[in-house]
């Protein structure tokens, strides 16, 4: 009996984590054209864990590239009806588990036609000749990617 309540309770965590990990969505990150400048507004939709749309503009401004880590002045405009609640990030890559809570910021009821901005950090960014590059550079050759993570629509 016990072996079936360890297994029963095993499973249940891992499909908690898989439809808990599964929410998270990425986008390749329009980078700016120069130190100085905002990038080009690039739409995302969004889908909220229960099966809605919405549509945010993100744009980004590099603030300065230190080590290993990019940061950014990211502006993420709600375009839809509905008020929207998630966490954000920027990833290397395309590889969503690297979306953690130490990097993400969070955005509660932010409403429709509304702008938020974040200072957000694009870990682990060391490209090979770095030393040659601007920063802007280095951190476009580490193909930032936008995640957002439990997204809700109210």
């Amino acid at each position: 009996m016990k072996h079936l309540t360890k297994t029963l309770v095993a499973t249940a965590i891992l499909l908690f984590a898989i439809t808990y990990s599964s929410n998270a969505q990425l986008a390749p990150l329009n980078m700016p054209q120069s130190d100085t400048s905002w990038s080009a507004p690039q739409t995302m939709v969004l889908k909220s864990h229960w099966g809605g749309t919405q549509e945010v503009e993100i744009t980004c401004k590099l603030i300065k590239h230190y080590g290993t880590t990019g940061k950014f002045e990211v502006q993420i405009t709600n375009k839809g009806p509905k008020k929207l609640t998630g966490y954000v990030g920027l990833v290397m890559g395309g590889g969503w588990k690297d979306l953690n809570y130490n990097n993400l910021a969070h955005f509660n009821r932010l409403g429709a036609n509304y702008w938020i901005r974040f200072n957000l950090e694009l870990r682990g960014c060391l490209p090979k000749g770095r030393s040659k590059m601007t920063d802007l550079e280095k951190c476009k050759a580490c193909m930032p990617h936008i995640g957002f993570a439990e997204v809700n629509f109210d």
